[in-house]
């Protein structure tokens, strides 16, 4: 499954392998060159030729 995700102030979406169930709405953890950053699963599809990475893990819910 892949996750389409957006960092917050940004317009463009971004794939990812989902390794964990994920849908639209959903926050989560991505790696970047920075360290990780909590992003927000935009969209959810089969396949994507864009998706090199995975997901780290849910944002906690606290």
């Amino acid at each position: 499954m892949i996750a389409s995700v957006q960092f917050p102030g940004s317009n463009r979406s971004y794939d990812y392998i989902a390794p964990f169930p994920v849908h639209v709405g959903m926050k989560v953890v991505v790696e970047t060159r920075r360290g990780e950053a909590v992003v927000e699963v935009v969209g959810v599809k089969e396949k994507s030729d864009a998706a090199t990475a995975s997901l780290v893990r849910p944002e906690a819910m606290f």
